[in-house]
């Protein structure tokens, strides 16, 4: 047989301990809350302070690759007025050579001889480029034309002279025994300049 409890304690006893409990439970929790949001408030300080760092690091590298762009900017815009410089360069001292060419062939020609055409063309695929020369022209014998091969050999600017033909034409340019002698020679300018200065900036 069970005997029920019996509480002697007065109610405002009571109510009053109902009040401390919750008192005491509020301020658990509020105190709880306070602690954690300092620890968030820690924990977003330092993660702020990590990105500013981050975007520091960031603005950084960026200032340095701009500056470096600038300067790869300002390289290739050297480059294209290198270039540029080289192409007129090249210009001048083919036309300088070429003139030079042209006078060692006209003072080489015999008198009795006519020259028809003189063609310069740079040649660039050779290691140390050089203007081919080719050479054409009338003359009334093949002394006159084995006269021209040797005074072209001597000069200076020229080498690898040599006759790619001779042949008896008529006033027309065909062939005719006994007539006028039609000749084509070649010869080589070296050492007009360098390769690189050919070319260009590369």
């Amino acid at each position: 047989m069970s005997v029920p409890l019996v509480d002697f304690l007065p109610p405002e006893h009571r109510e009053r301990r109902s009040r401390r409990r919750v008192w005491m439970l509020r301020a658990g929790l509020s105190a709880a809350l306070v602690v954690g949001m300092a620890f968030a408030a820690l924990h977003v300080e330092r993660k702020s302070r990590f990105l500013d760092g981050e975007l520091a690091r960031i603005r950084e590298h960026y200032e340095r690759s701009r500056t470096r762009i600038a300067q790869v900017e300002e390289l290739d815009r050297q480059k294209e007025e290198l270039a540029r410089r080289l192409g007129i360069l090249k210009e001048v001292i083919v036309q300088a050579r070429g003139s030079l060419v042209l006078d060692a062939v006209g003072s080489s020609c015999p008198e009795r001889a006519c020259l028809t055409k003189v063609d310069l063309r740079v040649n660039a695929a050779r290691a140390a480029p050089e203007l081919d020369v080719t050479i054409e022209g009338r003359c009334p014998d093949h002394l006159d034309v084995a006269n021209l091969l040797t005074a072209l050999s001597k000069k200076p600017l020229l080498s690898n002279v040599s006759m790619v033909f001779s042949e008896d034409v008529d006033a027309a340019g065909r062939e005719a025994a006994g007539q006028e002698k039609k000749f084509v020679i070649t010869a080589k300018s070296p050492g007009l300049l360098s390769a690189d200065l050919l070319g260009g900036a590369r």
